[in-house]
C-alpha cells in the first residue's frame, strides 16, 4: 500500500508497475494473438504473462522478420515472428521463452556487455565462447520452463523439446556468424550501444544493410560446401555451410521463411526410420564416407534416392548399411525444420511409394466356399479377378 498526505490509498500490483513503468508494452496483445491460435493457453495465460514481465522485458511485438529469424532479444525489445505461430503449441513456447531467456541475460550482464559481441571490442575467441553460452543457457531456460508447464499438466509432455536449438552447434558455426554480424556493424559505423539495438533491430527484422561489404564476411576462411541433405539449392550459393545447417533457432533465411509457410507438415523422424523410407546415415562425400564434422553430421538418406539416384550417387545404397541412429532424435526435433524443398518433397514422395506398395487391395473380397464354409479372398491384379478356387478343398465356387 501506497501513503500520500496520511490518505491511505490501495493499489493493485498491476498498477503500481504501470507507475513504475515496468509493463510490458504489447503484452496484452501478444497474448491475445497466442491465445487465438492456442486456446489451450486460457488456463495459464497469467503464468505466461509474469515469466515475460519478470525478466523485465519493455516490448514484445509479433512481426515479420525479413531475414528468415524465429525471434529476436534485444535490450529494449523482443520480436516473435508470426511464423512461430504456425509450430505446435510446445514448440512455439520454447520459441517465446527462449526469446525471454536473453531478457534475464541483458539484466544480468548489461546491454553494453552484450553488444560487445557485435561491436568488435571482445576479442573473437572471447565472442564465441560468450555466444555459445547465451544460447546454450536460453536454451536450457526455455526447455526447463517446458517442462514446468507440462509437470502441472498444462501442455503435454510428449511433445516437449529435449533438444536445444543450438545443442551440437560447432564453435566455426557461431564465428561465421558472428563475423557476419560484426562486418555489418562495423561498415555502418555503429559503434554506441543504443544504436546496435537499433541497427540490429533494422538488419534482422527489416533486412535492411546498405553498407554491406560482402567480402568481409568471408575472412573467416571458406567453408568446405558438400552436398548432404541441404545442396542442390538457392541457399547454397548464398550462405556458408554453418548459416545453412546450424542457425536452427534465430538465423533462419528468406527461402527458409517462404519454405516455412508452405504448409509443411511435422515428420516423425522414428516412424519414417522404422519404415525404411529415410535413412540417417554417417556423412559421405564423393562417393565416400567422410568423417564428422560435429555430432549430428550425416545424410539422409531417402526411398526415393536409393531407387532413383542420381547420375554419380550411385553410393546411397552402399551408405544406408552406416546408419547413425543416435542422430534420429535430433532429425526429429531440430533438423527436420532446416530441410530443403528438395529433400522435404523426396521423403514425401518416398512415404507415397511406401504407402502404395502396403495399400490392401479395394477390390479384393471374402468368398465363402459352398463345399467346405471356409473364407476365402478373391483379389484383383491387373483388372482380372483371381479364379475363385477355394485354397482348403480346392472347390471352384462360381
Amino acid at each position: 500500500m501506497l501513503y500520500l498526505y496520511n490518505m491511505k490509498i490501495l493499489i493493485s500490483e498491476q498498477q503500481l508497475k504501470k507507475i513504475l513503468n515496468e509493463e510490458t508494452a504489447g503484452l496484452d496483445d501478444f497474448l491475445d494473438t497466442l491465445e487465438r491460435q492456442y486456446p489451450e493457453i486460457q488456463n495459464f495465460k497469467e503464468l505466461i504473462k509474469s515469466f515475460i514481465e519478470e525478466s523485465g522485458c519493455q516490448y514484445i511485438e509479433i512481426k515479420d522478420i525479413k531475414m528468415g529469424a524465429f525471434g529476436l532479444a534485444l535490450h529494449d525489445k523482443v520480436v516473435i515472428s508470426p511464423i512461430v505461430l504456425r509450430l505446435d503449441l510446445n514448440r512455439a513456447l520454447y520459441v517465446v521463452l527462449h526469446e525471454i531467456a536473453h531478457q534475464y541475460q541483458y539484466k544480468k550482464y548489461g546491454r553494453d556487455k552484450m553488444y560487445e559481441l557485435y561491436t568488435g571490442k571482445l576479442g573473437i575467441d572471447d565472442a564465441v565462447e560468450f555466444l555459445k553460452h547465451t544460447e546454450t543457457i536460453a536454451d536450457q531456460f526455455s526447455m526447463r520452463k517446458c517442462r514446468e508447464l507440462a509437470k502441472m499438466g498444462l501442455i503435454n509432455s510428449k511433445g516437449l523439446v529435449s533438444i536445444g536449438s543450438y545443442s551440437g552447434m560447432p564453435d566455426i558455426a557461431f564465428r561465421s556468424l558472428l563475423v557476419k554480424l560484426r562486418n555489418a556493424v562495423r561498415s555502418n559505423k555503429v559503434t554506441d550501444p543504443e544504436r546496435v539495438s537499433e541497427f540490429m533491430y533494422n538488419y534482422v527484422v527489416n533486412n535492411i544493410n546498405p553498407m554491406e561489404n560482402q567480402e568481409e564476411i568471408s575472412e573467416d576462411g571458406d567453408i568446405d560446401e558438400r552436398s548432404r541433405s541441404f545442396a542442390f539449392t538457392r541457399r547454397k550459393r548464398l550462405y556458408s555451410e554453418p548459416e545453412r545447417k546450424y542457425a536452427s533457432h534465430r538465423f533462419r533465411y528468406e527461402d527458409r521463411l517462404e519454405e516455412s509457410t508452405n504448409g509443411r507438415k511435422t515428420l516423425n523422424f522414428f516412424d519414417l526410420v522404422s519404415k525404411r523410407i529415410i535413412w540417417i546415415t554417417e556423412p559421405y562425400s564423393n562417393g565416400e564416407r567422410d568423417k564428422q564434422n560435429w555430432e549430428h553430421d550425416t545424410n539422409v538418406i531417402t526411398l526415393w534416392n536409393v531407387e532413383h539416384p542420381e547420375p554419380g550417387q550411385e553410393w546411397v545404397r552402399q551408405a544406408i548399411h552406416f546408419p547413425k541412429n543416435n542422430s534420429v532424435k535430433w532429425w526429429n526435433d531440430v533438423g527436420q525444420f532446416q530441410l530443403s524443398d528438395d529433400k522435404y518433397n523426396q521423403i514425401l514422395r518416398s512415404i507415397e511409394i511406401y504407402n502404395k506398395r502396403n495399400e490392401k487391395d479395394k477390390d479384393a473380397k471374402f468368398i465363402t466356399c459352398r463345399n467346405c464354409r471356409h473364407k476365402f479372398t478373391q483379389t484383383t491384379h491387373k483388372k482380372k479377378k483371381s479364379l475363385p478356387i477355394c485354397p482348403t478343398c480346392g472347390t471352384y465356387n462360381k
